[in-house]
């Protein structure tokens, strides 16, 4: 009898292990498994980048809101504005205060809102998307406008950059809000955008099973991941991790590559498992496997759950950041980090420390080395400290 048990759970275990599906092994291209567990690592921000730390300068005129993204080159730092905070910031690249972009309003120069804003550092020239007016105006620098480049009302650009001297890019995802006006879908959703004239030219990548980041719609309002982006940029290069796809491209010099591929395969699943990337560099991707889960009350969570994951794109290793440090400022960041959206640098990664933070820790005295030094200079209303990393 106990033979015949023994062999039943073998029988069974065998059967188990023969259905269950495999990540592939013949593909050409590395292949991101994301149903396994990654060795674990803390990792400090030294570790893989030089570090600078920069004070944005605080005057009357330069004060800034909360929560605000940033641009960064290598001659300047533009606080980029929000729907909350339609001002756009320009300082130097040591934190010297130069001018602002303030054109909120109504008129034909102006702007309703800032759903997204792209710089091009070579021409000096910002791109404010105006998603209530289907329209992106430029302006200078010093806040004068330049013209007026008029969108298509089929698309709604929720991530948008600057490529190069001629296009922008962006990912037309209408498919996550509410379509009232029933567009058709649109199957190349990724756009280059002549920066004079405003034409469109879609890349050759289709789209015919999209996932997406709305996760529950009703008829005055929408519960969605909307943070999460298919689009990340390094420098000119821009990685496109789009939710339909199993295939990652790199997007370099007008010709679309493939990269990797992730495991399991996204549509494998009715609430698919989706790569969220985060930073992208030349030696990195960390990125994030998110189940697509409505959970009602907290539409985010599936999403801050998800293990923050490290794929080192030369040796093909990838890793579980369980905790983000800077030695400098001790245990404060954890699993959470995401790249302040743009940074036109190559393999430069950026975020920042609110002043009144810093304040507090080093009156405490607890920093340490070139931060303690830039603390010691700061006001609690101050505006942040930007932490620029160039990535080693």
């Amino acid at each position: 009898m106990k033979k015949n048990v023994l062999f039943l759970f073998l029988m069974l275990t065998l059967s188990a292990c023969i259905n269950q599906p495999k990540a592939p092994t013949d593909s050409t291209l590395p292949v991101l498994d994301l149903t396994k567990d990654y060795p674990k690592m803390e990792l400090d921000i030294h570790d893989i980048a030089d570090v600078e730390y920069v004070a944005l300068e605080t005057t009357d005129e330069s004060l800034l809101g909360y929560d605000l993204l940033y641009a960064i080159s290598d001659k300047y730092i533009v606080s980029l504005g929000t729907v909350v905070d339609p001002v756009i910031h320009i300082f130097d690249r040591k934190g010297k205060y130069l001018s602002k972009i303030d054109r909120y309003g109504k008129g034909p120069e102006e702007y309703v809102n800032i759903y997204n804003t792209s710089i091009d550092f070579d021409n000096e020239e910002c791109y404010v998307y105006d998603w209530n007016r289907q329209q992106i105006q430029v302006y200078t620098f010093t806040g004068q406008w330049v013209r007026t480049i008029k969108t298509k009302e089929e698309f709604i650009y929720r991530h948008m950059f600057n490529y190069n001297q001629q296009y922008l890019i962006a990912h037309n995802n209408l498919h996550d809000y509410n379509n009232v006006k029933n567009f058709p879908d649109d199957k190349r959703p990724y756009h280059l955008i002549d920066k004079k004239t405003g034409k469109h030219t879609s890349l050759d990548l289709v789209i015919e099973n999209k996932v997406s980041r709305t996760l529950r719609k009703g008829h005055d309002a929408f519960e969605s991941m909307l943070i999460i982006r298919t689009i990340v940029a390094n420098d000119k290069d821009m990685l496109i991790a789009d939710f339909g796809l199993d295939t990652l491209y790199q997007y370099k010099e007008n010709k679309l590559v493939p990269i990797a591929v992730q495991y399991p395969p996204v549509h494998s699943d009715d609430e698919p498992l989706i790569i969220a990337p985060e930073i992208y560099t030349d030696s990195y991707l960390f990125f994030k496997p998110v189940r697509m889960r409505y959970v009602p009350d907290d539409v985010l969570k599936p999403y801050w759950d998800a293990p923050y994951l490290m794929w080192n794109r030369k040796t093909n290793a990838i890793m579980e950041v369980t905790k983000w440090k800077d030695v400098n400022y001790p245990n404060e960041r954890n699993g959470r980090f995401r790249m302040i959206d743009q940074c036109n640098l190559p393999n430069n990664i950026h975020f920042r420390y609110d002043a009144e933070k810093l304040c507090e820790k080093y009156e405490a005295g607890i920093l340490k080395g070139e931060l303690k030094e830039v603390a010691s200079k700061l006001k609690f209303d101050d505006n942040p400290v930007i932490v620029i990393c160039k990535l080693k």
